[in-house]
């Protein structure tokens, strides 16, 4: 009888350990496209298999289902729409580099978001309460409004490498010289500069007027009615415990950053969801001997919205080579070479873990450039937006990558880019030694990102990681105000000295007056 009562009372402590363990958290990632739900898919994966409950605001949802999971569909239309076309962006139809407008753009869904019938009535329930929000951060801040009403901690994920918008939101200025904002395409310090002050003026000045007034209407009302003080916009935008980062030193460059900004690259990369190749696909790679090149341009841009002409120009560089090109495409194209396989949809990971995959050509975005370091696999970037040109050109530095810029004229060189890459070694080398520095951790990135999640609910928002110029006027933080205070000394001391002078040489000249009239 003992015994049992033993294993009964260790069952319920252990018991209770579990429950205390077992987090509720929100996770909501306002971006549409693929890419975003794959790091949201896979953030969703690790919090529950760390045993947490998780509510997920989600685009286009069906594919997850989960005991722990909760899932509301925050999808509508007219999102995007039509915005990501090669053709288009080539012929300058759009801007995709136009930040403005992408602020504002960013705003509006995030605001829609939030309006939409399923939100409101998660938001207004009650009986509805979390440990923890996770947001991702694509340039706007509006959506930190929820975590206000549920009265707990949030966390900032990003998708991109740390820039100067997104570091502003745990205090820390980064150096304009070296860190450009990823939708910029521009490198060239001046215009870079340029375009990094005009976007932090319109979304201080313009966007946060717009969306404090939406937090007011829409958020306040909610945090009153759970009876919660009612923080000001500004005071929430800037009360992240932390930003946990898609990005890694092996990809990026290396700069100074604080202890509120943990680098998880490559999270999304997760050992059990690596699915075997198809059979027909197997297959194909194990045939060929001459290796494989593995062609995509990832999820918002449409291999069928490059003009004709280059498509059938690449085709003729392509039917050259004595490599199997797997090319992810729409639609079968007419001309194909025999060497050239087409694939409407790729299992990106799994052919990249093949070991006949020798070559990757891609649009350099962030999940792609992780990947290939992660299998170890050497690049052609063509970028076309965003964080692809500066994705690009780091891993161009780093010896692991070749550019090739988007023009008319492309396919020629196409053709002398996997030349070199493929005939010249070095190529191989950096990637497997970039591919060796990227597995190099302490820990896993999963294992990175549950761990903080944790870390910031046990510690109550992880107070002590935040930096304490964090709530700084900017003026301090640029020390502004010693200056002044040693312009306006240096200034008095002039003047003063200017005045003794005066004084003296008045003084002298009356004594010398005074000689003369004695004499």
């Amino acid at each position: 009888m003992r015994k049992i009562l033993k294993c009964c009372v260790f069952i319920y402590f252990l018991s209770l350990c579990t429950l205390c363990w077992c987090y509720k958290i929100l996770v909501l990632f306002p971006m549409v496209g693929k890419s975003h739900g794959i790091l949201g898919k896979s953030c969703i994966d690790l919090l529950l298999d760390a045993g947490h409950q998780v509510t997920y605001l989600a685009w286009s949802p069906g594919f997850i289902s989960h005991q722990n999971l909760t899932v509301i569909d925050i999808s509508f239309p007219g999102v995007m729409e039509n915005r990501f076309d090669i053709k288009r962006t080539m012929d300058r139809e759009v801007d995709l580099g136009n930040m403005n407008e992408f602020l504002m753009t960013m705003s509006g869904i995030q605001r829609r978001i939030v309006e939409q019938e399923q939100v409101q009535k998660l938001l207004s329930d009650p009986e509805q309460n979390f440990d923890l929000v996770i947001l991702e951060w694509l340039a706007g801040e509006y959506i930190t409004g929820i975590a206000a009403v549920f009265g707990c901690p949030y966390i900032w994920l990003s998708s991109f490498e740390p820039d100067f918008l997104m570091m502003t939101l745990i205090g820390e200025y980064t150096g304009l010289a070296y860190v450009p904002t990823p939708v910029f395409s521009s490198l060239q310090r001046m215009w870079s500069m340029k375009r990094h002050i005009s976007a932090y003026l319109f979304r201080e000045f313009y966007i946060q007027q717009i969306e404090e007034i939406e937090y007011q209407r829409v958020f306040a009302p909610l945090i009153a009615k759970r009876h919660k003080v009612i923080p000001s916009y500004s005071e929430l935008r800037y009360n992240a415990s932390l930003i946990l980062g898609n990005s890694h030193n092996s990809v990026g460059k290396v700069i100074q950053l604080p202890q509120a900004y943990k680098a998880i690259g490559g999270y999304h990369i997760i050992k059990k969801n690596i699915q075997p190749l198809p059979k027909d696909l197997k297959n194909l790679m194990d045939r060929s001997t001459n290796g494989v090149i593995y062609f995509s341009m990832g999820t918002f841009l449409p291999g069928k919205s490059f003009p004709d002409e280059i498509k059938q120009r690449i085709l003729k560089v392509f039917a050259g080579l004595k490599q199997t090109v797997l090319w992810k495409f729409e639609t079968d194209l007419p001309n194909r070479p025999s060497n050239v396989h087409i694939i409407s949809w790729s299992p990106q990971q799994s052919i990249l873990d093949h070991p006949n995959c020798v070559l990757f050509i891609s649009h350099g975005g962030q999940l792609s450039s992780l990947e290939a370091l992660h299998f170890g696999v050497p690049l052609i970037g063509i970028p076309v937006f965003a964080d692809q040109h500066m994705n690009v050109k780091t891993l161009v530095n780093k010896g692991v990558a070749k550019e090739v810029h988007l023009s008319y004229d492309m396919a020629e060189d196409l053709k002398a880019a996997i030349e070199e890459v493929l005939g010249n070694a070095s190529y191989a080398e950096a990637v497997k030694h970039y591919s060796y520095v990227y597995h190099h951790r302490t820990a896993p990135p999963g294992a990175e990102l549950v761990h903080w999640v944790e870390h910031v609910v046990q510690t109550r928002g992880a107070l002590h990681l935040r930096a304490v110029y964090r709530m700084m006027p900017w003026y301090q933080k640029c020390y502004l105000d010693v200056a002044s205070v040693a312009i306006a000394v240096v200034i008095f001391l002039i003047l003063a000295t200017k005045w003794l002078f005066r004084k003296l040489k008045t003084f002298f000249v009356n004594q010398i007056s005074d000689l003369k009239k004695k004499q």
